[in-house]
């Protein structure tokens, strides 16, 4: 554990429309939530397997006493990473605000929730800046808005950790229905002779379920070819709606870029009609491409 700063500099109230970082030139941990500036009192980091790292801090002695959390995997180095996606599979993270006696506001695995931008990665040191808006995960209140925040922090490695580029965790993000999607959930993952390509995955809005029976080496793959090759999508809110399955009527491609031992990226463009339990619904159009670990 780290002691950062003097108890009458760590909480000050800010202009709003200050949107510069401070520099990360000497040991912190800060941000701005809801228009407050927060500078931790103590903080704690350490480095994880696979990429992972952990860093929280904590200023106890204020009128809105808070810890901040950044909750990383899959870090290959430095960059700017995605906030509010499944560590255990993506590369980026979540971002959590707790209220010290009571309150919790976590990034939702929406894709977009904030970004971390790290600019020294080590086992043992870890810098860089971040903002994200994280919401109450029990009616605790309006979403915590974190901005400005700086970190630079000594980290424990008590596993040994190393950064290496094969730690590239799964990415997806295209366009579902016109509206931008980055995926932050992951249910199903495949990529075998057995499966062929299997890939389910969501934002907070749609689902996006893809099955490709014989999709085993570079090359494109068309829907509808008689080979079992589905698309389906799934709107969550604001009410079920379904498009693709196993109708002869979707059309597109699938199209495998590049397949090594260690990873699989690719790209997808489709048209789906609306299943049998919407029937009203216009077909979906959808694209992206996506890169996953073997």
């Amino acid at each position: 554990m780290v002691v950062l700063c003097a108890v009458a500099a760590c909480n000050t109230p800010i202009a709003t429309d200050n949107t510069t970082p401070q520099p990360v030139d000497s040991l912190r941990f800060e941000a701005v939530v809801n228009g407050v500036r927060w500078t931790a009192l103590t903080a704690r980091g350490s480095s994880l397997p696979f990429g992972g790292f952990n860093i929280s801090g904590d200023n106890i002695f204020s009128l809105d006493p808070l810890n901040l959390s950044l909750n990383l995997s899959n870090i290959v180095g430095p960059g700017t990473y995605l906030l509010g996606v499944d560590e255990s599979m993506f590369s980026g993270g979540t971002g959590t605000v707790r209220r010290i006696g009571g309150g919790m506001w976590l990034t939702p695995y929406s894709g977009d929730a904030g970004t971390v931008t790290l600019t020294t990665v080590t086992p043992t040191h870890l810098a860089g800046t971040f903002s994200f808006t994280a919401k109450s995960t029990a009616g605790f209140g309006p979403d915590r808005v974190v901005s400005q925040g700086a970190f630079n922090l000594p980290l424990s490695n008590l596993h040994n950790v190393t950064i290496s580029p094969d730690n590239e965790g799964l990415s997806v993000t295209g366009s579902i229905g016109g509206r931008p999607f980055t995926a932050g959930r992951w249910y199903t993952l495949g990529y075998n002779a057995t499966r062929g390509l299997v890939l389910s995955v969501s934002d907070t809005t749609y689902r996006l379920d893809m099955d490709i029976a014989d999709a085993l080496t570079v090359g494109t793959y068309a829907l509808g070819s008689g080979t079992a090759r589905t698309f389906t999508v799934s709107e969550l809110t604001p009410s079920p709606r379904f498009w693709g399955g196993a109708s002869s009527a979707s059309t597109g491609t699938v199209t495998i870029s590049s397949v090594s031992d260690k990873r699989v990226t690719g790209s997808f463009a489709a048209t789906l009609p609306p299943t049998s339990a919407n029937p009203a619904v216009a077909p979906l159009a959808i694209s992206g491409s996506f890169g996953m670990r073997r």
